[in-house]
C-alpha cells in the first residue's frame, strides 16, 4: 500500500471523528468508527493516532480490548471427566404380578405356621426371617 494511501486512511478517518465531533450524536464514539480507529492499528503507531485523531490512549487501548473480546469466539466448557451416575433403584413389581405364595412351617409341637399372599422377594424375605426366629425360640 502506498504511503499516500495510508494517510488517506488516516485522514478518512480523522475527517469522520471531527464530524462526530461536532454534533455529539450520539453521545459516545459511534462503533462503527471505532473499528476503524482500532483498524488503523495495522498500518501506525499509537502515537501516531493518538496524536492525529486527538483521543485519549487509554480510550484507543480500551477500544481495542473491547473489539479483540468480541472477536473472540466464545470458550465451550469441556464436559466434565466423570458423570456421576443415580444410585440403582430396585422397582418391585406391580402387585398384580406377584405371584400368590404359601409358606407352612411346621413346629416340633406339631403345631403350623403359615403366611399366604402376594408379596414382593423382599417382604417374602422378611417373612421367612421371622419364620426362622420363631423355629429357634421353639
Amino acid at each position: 500500500m502506498s504511503t499516500t494511501h495510508q494517510t488517506e486512511r488516516l485522514s478518512a478517518v480523522g475527517q469522520a471523528l471531527a464530524a462526530w465531533r461536532t454534533h455529539r450524536q450520539p453521545r459516545h464514539v459511534p462503533h462503527v468508527l471505532r473499528e476503524q480507529i482500532v483498524a488503523l492499528l495495522e498500518q501506525y503507531s499509537v502515537a501516531e493516532i493518538v496524536r492525529t485523531l486527538r483521543i485519549n490512549y487509554q480510550m484507543l487501548n480500551q477500544w481495542r480490548r473491547q473489539l479483540s473480546e468480541a472477536a473472540e469466539p466464545p470458550v465451550a466448557e469441556a464436559p466434565p471427566a466423570f458423570i456421576a451416575l443415580p444410585a440403582a433403584v430396585v422397582v418391585e413389581p406391580a402387585s398384580a404380578a406377584l405371584p400368590a405364595l404359601t409358606i407352612t412351617h411346621h413346629q416340633g409341637s406339631g403345631s403350623a405356621v403359615s403366611l399366604q399372599g402376594q408379596l414382593s422377594v423382599a417382604q417374602w424375605r422378611q417373612a421367612l426371617s421371622l419364620l426362622d426366629r420363631e423355629a429357634v425360640r421353639s
